[in-house]
């Protein structure tokens, strides 16, 4: 009895094992089978399934849908000067780079040959132009290595929102003319179809000095117009922040629990051509609401204050990390020439930065962040929050 009941527990054992292992084969198949090889990417027959349910669940949910689709520029260049191999490697490079920016719920996949695509649940083209132009800045910056070769990479990208009734062939093809567009621009950029035409975006990233081989990002003139994409007045208002920000507190512990508030101000006010005061202020106040929706993660809080100045809230962010992302910030508005009466120049912001560590309340925090970038002149005059003044 005791021989057979091993011998019946080893069989059972065994089939168990033979059950797990065909199990696991199941899935790998099933992910192979979604899963372009070359790239670890969705493939294309992934792609055509999530962009129809996406259209139909975000419309009928009363949610944008959108789509971005790019070419990676002079791509048949690599295969007949290096080779496929160094093709190869340019594509799984520039996979990996849309990757870091591309997560669920968004999918990226490679859509064929050279072209990728990424659908954007929940997502209007406002925020995907931002989203496209991270992607083509991020590709410009990444440097292929191919056998003691050094290959600069760019790409042209097209976005499109999907309209009420659209079939996904119809959102694929408008995004696609965005593409064309961007090419015919002079590629390294991105364009977007509102629904009747193609449309420049402007980039949000500031340009380095050309590198290597790669293609100079095409220029488009625009004004301060163009470019803003976010409107401030569009933005939650500040005690639908705070509320956030509160519950945020109350439900995170430990260190992944960290938040840090930044308020933005700007350090002075222009007017500019063809604008009266009130209009230019809006305008300004916009053009920083978009840099920094721009700059920021899906966790991340902004509230406009009005005259320019804005609260942000980085859930999940030390003060260190904290003062990156203001410098980013910084950065990325300075970056952009205004023209005013008596010529060009660069709007400057300052940045306050707080952590919560639990040592102050969140008004103190608050008012602490916008005693902080304040610039000196105005710092002089200004009473001092409470938590610094039994400082010296």
């Amino acid at each position: 009895m005791l021989d057979a009941n091993h011998q019946l527990h080893a069989r059972l054992k065994l089939a168990e094992q033979k059950i797990a292992t065909q199990a696991e084969e199941i899935r790998t198949q099933e992910s192979n089978a979604k899963t372009d090889a070359l790239t670890g990417l969705a493939n294309r027959r992934l792609f055509d399934s999530e962009l129809a349910t996406d259209i139909l669940s975000s419309l009928a949910a009363g949610e944008a849908c959108s789509l971005i689709i790019f070419d990676i520029d002079h791509f048949k260049k690599f295969n007949d000067a290096h080779g496929h191999l160094a093709g190869d490697e340019v594509l799984r490079t520039v996979a990996g780079a849309v990757a870091n920016i591309i997560r669920k719920p968004y999918l990226a996949a490679r859509y064929g040959g050279e072209e990728f695509a990424a659908i954007l649940p929940n997502t209007s083209a406002q925020q995907a132009r931002a989203i496209a132009d991270r992607i083509r800045f991020a590709i410009q910056e990444t440097s292929v290595s191919f056998e003691g070769k050094v290959l600069s990479v760019t790409a042209s990208i097209g976005v499109a929102e999907a309209i009420a009734e659209e079939q996904p062939r119809d959102l694929v093809r408008r995004a696609d003319e965005a593409v064309y567009a961007a090419k015919a621009s002079g590629r390294n950029c991105c364009y977007w179809h509102d629904g009747r035409q193609t449309l420049a975006v402007a980039s949000l990233a500031k340009e380095p000095a050309a590198k290597g081989s790669a293609a100079p990002a095409c220029r488009v003139k625009t004004s301060i117009a163009d470019i803003i994409a976010v409107q401030a007045a569009s933005l939650p208002a500040a005690s639908v922040v705070i509320d956030s920000i509160r519950d945020r507190l109350v439900s995170n512990n430990g260190p992944e629990g960290a938040i840090s508030l930044l308020h933005i101000r700007p350090k002075q006010l222009f007017v500019l051509n063809s604008y009266d005061e009130q209009r230019s202020t809006e305008l300004l106040s916009d053009l920083i609401a978009t840099v920094v929706a721009a700059t920021r993660r899906d966790a991340d809080l902004i509230a406009s204050l009005g005259d320019g100045e804005f609260l942000v809230a980085l859930p999940g962010i030390g003060e260190s990390a904290a003062r990156i992302v203001s410098q980013r910030i910084r950065t990325a508005i300075a970056s952009h020439l205004l023209a005013t009466e008596t010529g060009t120049t660069h709007l400057h912001v300052e940045v306050g930065v707080v952590e919560m560590d639990g040592s102050i309340e969140l008004v103190e925090a608050i008012e602490l962040a916008k005693y902080l970038s304040m610039p000196e002149e105005l710092a002089s005059k200004a009473t001092k929050p409470m938590v610094l003044a039994g400082n010296p």
